[in-house]
């Protein structure tokens, strides 16, 4: 009788020197084998995304996240330029809209707005520049030196040192160049839904600013329009034979002289018109309104070459000048 010699394999089976059992185990090392998975077995690559970007042997491509949703060639509904409420010399002075992307290397002041101040700085002499590229060939008159104070997130208040550059003719009261904002270091967190936050490299305060007009910064946006006609009937055809001929756009009629209107009251103001071969004028109603708040009201009017004057009423609660060549 031939000897046996034993053992027990990981799977829990008898091994002997027989052939058959020596071939049994050569087979279950064979499938324990091919149960691990082979580490150089090449993986098959996934798919890439529809709209993914192209590997490149430059720097990574990252999709920007859109955070606004808008219709195809809507981008800009809804959106202004950013805005932050501000007040020029003191806290006691009307408050404005001062925009602050608004591309300028310098900042700039209106005329017009500069000379609504109750105690405005003397213009000084400064660099000689024109503006092409804002304000079309506008006159620089010189620059001034003022404090510019904007309430914080905190309702506290910021006194920022500002000069300017005075403007003939520029509609807006102040654009905050970048020159000013890199004084300070300031910068803007954004946000799609239009409320922002104007804030220093520090992280000192935090000023409210706003892109949309769904914003209220406590302040709000005073235009300058013209009415509606509210002539019927008879009234409209008379307007209408009497415009007849006329260009399509009506020239302007301009204030001759500087006239001040106390509050509550109605001023009548002499105008300068291109009458020409037309003895009579129709000019229709209107408000005018600016950033303070100060507005005056004209009813539509006929005038004449013999008497060229526009009533126009007061009805704020402080004295307004209407300035001469003021539409």
């Amino acid at each position: 009788m031939s000897e046996v010699y034993s053992t027990t394999s990981s799977t829990g089976s008898v091994l002997t020197e027989d052939e058959d059992s020596l071939e049994g185990s050569l087979t279950g090392e064979v499938h324990l084998a091919d149960s691990h998975p082979n580490p150089f077995t090449r993986k098959e690559e996934g798919t890439r995304p529809e709209g993914e970007p192209h590997p490149t042997d430059g720097p990574k491509l990252i999709r920007a996240v859109k955070r606004r949703q808008f219709s195809e060639g809507h981008s800009s509904a809804g959106i202004r330029a950013l805005r932050v409420q501000a007040h020029i010399g003191s806290l006691d002075s009307c408050a404005i809209i001062a925009r602050l992307d608004s591309g300028a290397d310098v900042t700039l002041m209106s005329e017009d707005f500069l000379h609504t101040l109750s105690e405005p700085p003397d213009i000084k002499e400064g660099m000689r520049m024109r503006l092409y590229q804002l304000t079309g060939s506008a006159k620089v008159l010189g620059y001034i030196r003022t404090k510019l104070l904007i309430r914080t997130s905190a309702e506290d208040a910021v006194v920022f040192e500002l000069e300017a550059y005075i403007v003939r003719g520029m509609r807006v009261p102040l654009l905050l160049g970048e020159d000013f904002l890199t004084t300070y270091e300031l910068g803007v967190q954004r946000k799609a839904s239009g409320q922002c936050r104007v804030v220093p490299s520090d992280q000192s305060y935090i000023l409210p600013a706003s892109t949309s007009d769904s914003v209220d910064l406590g302040f709000k946006t005073r235009r300058a329009f013209v009415g509606q006609s509210f002539l019927k009937g008879k009234h409209r055809v008379r307007s209408r034979r009497q415009l007849r001929g006329l260009h399509e756009e009506a020239p302007p009629v301009l204030a001759r002289h500087d006239t001040h209107i106390a509050p509550g009251c109605v001023a009548n103001i002499m105008v300068d018109a291109p009458f020409g071969s037309q003895d009579t004028w129709l000019v229709e109603k209107m408000v005018i309104s600016d950033e303070c708040n100060e507005f005056v009201a004209a009813p539509t009017t006929i005038i004449s070459a013999d008497n060229p004057y526009i009533p126009m009423a007061n009805p704020t609660g402080r004295p307004i000048m209407v300035r001469r060549g003021d539409v």
